[in-house]
């Protein structure tokens, strides 16, 4: 049983610091590899497990800390997370627990983007991913926000689509192929 909080998470083993706010992360394995559906949609009645995959993590977050800037307390200390193939990770948590600091950590906007002084180490597929720019941990990271409307764009699909490809620098000529592929794949396409 793992928690985040303003401390940091906590696990069942005892802690230096007490979390005034705790985030709560819960595993459920997903069928059919990661476009799957989970086990049980009745998330009120899934049972926590343990990692059910017996290939290395895809994800490992080790002793991770981080403080806005200006404060004096750390939003994250000494999280410690892995997230391994088939798996549907929920972090769940009260307003102010590390749940968005957590994730842009991840996706590498804090501190790139919003300052402040990040510790510890993410690992994505075996690799250490701080030198990594937003742009590229995009490629494997992504976040969807509480909020539709703080992140999206433009009203039409196809240009929401083309976008993100322009931000990741796809030659001109290859938008029109991948943006309508993907489409098609997510049965979008008459969008």
């Amino acid at each position: 049983d793992d928690r985040v909080g303003n401390a940091g998470i906590q696990s069942d083993r005892a802690s230096k610091q007490q979390p005034s706010a705790q985030m709560e992360i819960r595993r459920y394995p997903l069928y059919g590899g990661s476009r799957g559906t989970a086990r049980d949609s009745r998330i009120h009645r899934m049972d926590r497990l343990s990692p059910t995959s017996t290939q290395p993590p895809i994800l490992e977050i080790i002793d991770l800390t981080f403080r806005h800037p200006g404060s004096v307390q750390s939003t994250l200390t000494g999280v410690d997370l892995s997230v391994y193939p088939g798996e549907l990770v929920l972090i769940a948590g009260a307003t102010g627990s590390g749940k968005s600091t957590l994730l842009n950590c991840i996706a590498g906007i804090t501190p790139s983007h919003t300052g402040g002084t990040l510790g510890g180490n993410i690992i994505y597929q075996g690799r250490e991913i701080d030198p990594l720019s937003v742009c590229q941990r995009s490629q494997f990271f992504g976040i969807l926000l509480q909020n539709v409307e703080l992140q999206i764009f433009t009203n039409r699909v196809w240009e929401e689509v083309v976008f993100g490809l322009e931000n990741w620098q796809v030659p001109p000529p290859q938008i029109p192929g991948l943006a309508k592929a993907a489409l098609n794949e997510f049965g979008l396409s008459a969008q």
